[in-house]
């Protein structure tokens, strides 16, 4: 250690001003310390390179390597096929490519016919899916017995050995803890739920903040009762976290309180029109005033920010936001569209209307979501998501030119491949943006792009000059990695 010291020192400081002396040597690397530094040929930089070299070369001869015992040296016998050849090349190849969607792909395939990855290229995959946590459990399956028995020899393989949930949960690191719970609340949603109290005042708040966020997924009114409780939880974040899960529950206290403030503040009322020869229906809303202090503390505000809304138009505003739209037909004895449409018609209704686009979104409403969209009043792209396959194409058609940039983030997230209309839209916008949209881009996401663009590829030519030659090269690059999807496809008899 005291000669690498040395070496740092010299390297900070200057061969000039400290060089490296035979006295800062094991005595076994005199001789060839000697030969360097008596050569005249070259410079003491260089000089200097070599004997780091030599040194750090001694110190890896002399390394002794570990001696992990294992209980079994020798991989049980496979009982499924491995993939063909042509299949192992095709992997190869996005290997070299560095394409995490393509290789997911490819293992989906693979996983999906019962077959397994050649023993050769495991350690490749391991070292990937280590980063790659979402390749974990294809790689795993892809891995077969020898994967699992190889992955014995390197800790931070272990995720390819089969360890009972129950034994991880308990044992394991904050992140495999967290993992496995997530994978269980997917399956079984109380038992992640139990898992959490039962272990509840053992962890940090960290912890405690971080555990109640996995209960998001699969949240139901089943875990709004032990989650009412935390409400006397000594840290802060535990309580904001469970305040935030009990607003997703209908069925909470909190959601009950605001739908029965609002049940009393707003009201539709027949009412006499011109000389009392006829009547309207129409909604009026006038806060209740005795509001209990419990509702301010959960997070509504009293004072309005803005000049133009009324403190307690301001309240009904944060409160609509809040439950969920459901709620308003079953009160109202109205459907989606006619509701909406009384909120169109009145002035007072329209400082209401972004506040129940918000709890659409919130509830993920998507009856309300398909009539939302259909007012021109303004584009709601953040419920284009809740719309059906088919409705959402066609808006995002629709507002593509204008809204470009928020439409390129929500087709970015999509699951599901895009159709070729769609492609070519995307291609012409990224290709005028070649800087944003650059080959990393298309690496990422290539997922979503159809083996079949390959043909509308050229008809995407910016007409911007600055533009055209990157489009040139980055054609050639989409055109490499839609031939290794294909090829995936071929590969696994599709």
């Amino acid at each position: 250690m005291e000669q690498l010291n040395k070496i740092v020192q010299t390297a900070l400081i200057g061969t000039a001003k400290k060089p490296l002396e035979l006295t800062d040597f094991e005595t076994e690397l005199n001789t060839a310390f000697s030969t360097i530094h008596s050569n005249e040929t070259i410079e003491n930089e260089e000089k200097f390179l070599q004997s780091a070299s030599l040194v750090f070369n001694y110190r890896q001869a002399g390394v002794t390597a570990l001696n992990k015992e294992i209980e079994n040296t020798i991989a049980e016998e496979e009982t499924l096929l491995y993939c063909s050849d042509f299949a192992k090349q095709v992997l190869k190849d996005i290997l070299f490519e560095d394409s995490n969607p393509l290789l997911k792909i490819w293992l989906l395939e693979c996983a999906n016919r019962n077959l397994l990855v050649h023993p050769e290229w495991l350690p490749t995959l391991f070292d990937k899916a280590i980063q790659q946590k979402q390749l974990r459990n294809l790689v795993e399956t892809c891995g077969g017995k020898r994967g699992r028995w190889l992955s014995k020899f390197n800790s931070e393989w272990l995720f390819a050995v089969s360890i009972l949930d129950d034994e991880l949960w308990l044992t394991g690191t904050f992140e495999q803890r967290k993992n496995v719970l997530e994978n269980v609340r997917t399956k079984e949603f109380s038992k992640a739920r139990e898992w959490i109290q039962q272990t509840w005042q053992q962890e940090n708040a960290a912890t405690k903040q971080a555990f109640l966020e996995v209960l998001e997924t699969n949240l139901s009114v089943d875990d709004a009762e032990w989650l009412e409780t935390l409400s006397k939880d000594k840290s802060s974040k535990v309580k904001d976290e469970a305040l935030r899960l009990l607003k997703l529950i209908p069925e909470s206290t909190i959601i009950k309180k605001y739908k029965e403030i609002l049940r009393e503040s707003v009201i539709l009322k027949k009412e006499k029109a011109l000389f009392g020869l006829s009547s309207k229906t129409v909604l009026h809303f006038n806060l209740i005033s005795n509001i209990e202090e419990e509702i301010f503390k959960s997070g509504i505000e009293k004072l309005s920010p803005q000049k133009n809304i009324s403190d307690e138009d301001y309240i009904l505003q944060q409160l609509i936001a809040q439950v969920p739209p459901s709620f308003w037909e079953e009160h109202l004895q109205l459907s989606a569209k006619e509701i909406i449409d009384f909120l169109d018609k009145s002035d007072k209704g329209k400082v209401f209307i972004e506040s129940l686009s918000l709890a659409i979104k919130k509830f993920k409403a998507n009856n309300w979501a398909i009539h939302f969209m259909d007012r021109e009043e303004k584009t709601y792209l953040v419920l284009i998501p809740l719309l059906p396959t088919e409705l959402k194409e066609k808006y995002i058609l629709k507002y593509f030119e204008k809204e470009s940039v928020p439409l390129m983030n929500l087709v970015i997230k999509e699951q599901q491949e895009w159709s070729l209309v769609l492609t070519k839209k995307i291609f012409a916008f990224t290709a005028k943006n070649p800087y944003q949209y650059n080959r990393s881009f298309y690496n990422q996401h290539i997922q979503l792009i159809p083996v079949q663009a390959s043909g509308i590829l050229e008809s995407c030519m910016p007409s911007e000059e600055y533009a055209k030659n990157s489009w040139a090269i980055t054609v050639a690059y989409i055109n490499k990695l839609l031939v290794l999807k294909q090829q995936v496809k071929q590969a696994f008899g599709e």
